[in-house]
Order: structure tokens, then C-alpha cells, then sequence
């Protein structure tokens, strides 16, 4: 049994805490929403530009696997961008990423609006309920108007900080998911509905059918604990998304 596996964390500090009077379910439950409570309470959903080495400080010195990637990271990404871990980073990063960088791409953004005006219609023709996504959709499009107005950065940041403002693009998701459903089948543990949920961990299968969905080339860099024959092999793999700027 792995004990550094997070359900295991996650049952000691029921333990420890009392919460185990509690059914066996409810009691881990009640954990999760008072980790995600303090994770809301100590993390902004978007941060302010960071130096990228705030990021040596996060990890033991002596473990060389993420130092390595860290000094890898630095030679290509002066500075950084956190996002709130709480399992929708992914579309957020993503989100942030492209629209920071559309304040001075007019031709992409033009684009960009017509692909995603367009999309509301391909997703109801899928089988989607026009009056559930009718309001995540104008929100998204609304954001797309907010750069075609020439905001500022920071105004860009406080639509990000807004936790429906990325919503949409996990519909976009789902949406390419199902309308290529013969070749990702076989990659979705449980089906459609475990990309929806709000609250659901976006994988690889999910940045590649969004950045797909979207058209937009993207390279993530996921911090996880695979170990790789050398230390230069496990760059690219990352389990943390950041926005790297």
C-alpha cells in the first residue's frame, strides 16, 4: 500500500481530526471540502506574475528529479503564473495563457471569436441543451469582447479570478471528446461525465482535445512523480499546471 498515496492523507487527517464519527464516505468528504476550503483560502485562482524560481523553494533541495526540472524550466520561462489547484487549473492556465497573449494577436483573436461563436451551435447539435450552456457560452464570448477592447493585464487577471470565467472551455472539451468519440473512447476512465464536472482532473486526453477543439498549439508542462532513467527524460513531465510567461 502506498501511504503517501493523497487518500490515505486524506483518512489520517480524519483520524486526527475527529471527523471518523462520520459515516465511512461522508467522513471523507467532509475532509475534502475543508482541504478545498483552505486551498480557496491560500491560493488566488490566478496569481500575479512570479519570478520562476519561487518554485525551487517548493520542492526538497535534495531531490534533484524537480530541481533539475525547475533549472530546466528557467532557461525558457523567466517568470510564472500560479494557478489554484483545484482540479480545473488546466482549462485556467490554458484560458489565461492564450487571452494574455491575444491582447497583441488582432488576426488570432478574429479567429478565435469566430471559432468560438460558432461553437454553441456545434455543441447543441451534439445533443447539448442549448439553455444549460447558453450562459457559459456568452460569458466566454464576453471575455473574447473584453480583449477586443484592448483591457489591461490586470483587468484580464480579474475576469480569470471569476471561477465561472473558464468553465466553458470544459464543455469545448467534452464536446470534441464525444464528436471524436472513435478515437478517444478508449483513453476516458468512466465516460463523458467525468470531463464536465467543474471539479473533475483534466488529464492529457483533455488538453489535447481542448487545445484540438480550439485549434490553438499549447505545450504543458505537468509536475508528476515518474522517474525517468535520467533526470533530463522527466522535463516535460510535470503534474502542476502553471502559466509560463
Amino acid at each position: 500500500t502506498d501511504f503517501d498515496d493523497p487518500q490515505w492523507k486524506v483518512l489520517e487527517l480524519i483520524h486526527s481530526s475527529g471527523v471518523i464519527c462520520l459515516p465511512y464516505d461522508e467522513a471523507i468528504m467532509a475532509q475534502q471540502d475543508r482541504i478545498q476550503q483552505e486551498i480557496a483560502g491560500q491560493n488566488p485562482l490566478v496569481s500575479e506574475r512570479l519570478e520562476l524560481s519561487v518554485l525551487y523553494k517548493e520542492y526538497a533541495e535534495d531531490d534533484n528529479i524537480y530541481q533539475e526540472k525547475i533549472k530546466d524550466l528557467r532557461t525558457k520561462y523567466p517568470y510564472i503564473r500560479k494557478t489554484r489547484p483545484d482540479s480545473n487549473c488546466f482549462c485556467r492556465a490554458f484560458g489565461f495563457s492564450h487571452w494574455e497573449a491575444l491582447l497583441d494577436d488582432h488576426k488570432e483573436l478574429q479567429r478565435l471569436k469566430a471559432v468560438s461563436a460558432k461553437s454553441k451551435e456545434d455543441l447543441v447539435s451534439q445533443g447539448f441543451t442549448e439553455f444549460t450552456i447558453k450562459d457559459f457560452h456568452n460569458k466566454f464570448m464576453d471575455l473574447i469582447e473584453q480583449v477586443e477592447k484592448q483591457t489591461s493585464v490586470p483587468g484580464l487577471l480579474g475576469s480569470f479570478n471569476d471561477q465561472s470565467t473558464s468553465d466553458y472551455l470544459r464543455l469545448l472539451t467534452s464536446g470534441y471528446l464525444q464528436r471524436e468519440s472513435k478515437f478517444f473512447e478508449h483513453f476516458i476512465e468512466g465516460g463523458w461525465t467525468e470531463v464536465e464536472p467543474m471539479c473533475k482532473e483534466s488529464d492529457h486526453i483533455h488538453s489535447i482535445a481542448l487545445a484540438q477543439a480550439l485549434s490553438i498549439p499549447i505545450r504543458g508542462r505537468l509536475a508528476c512523480c515518474v522517474l525517468p532513467p535520467t533526470p533530463c527524460q522527466a522535463l516535460d513531465m510535470y503534474r502542476e499546471f502553471f502559466v509560463l510567461v
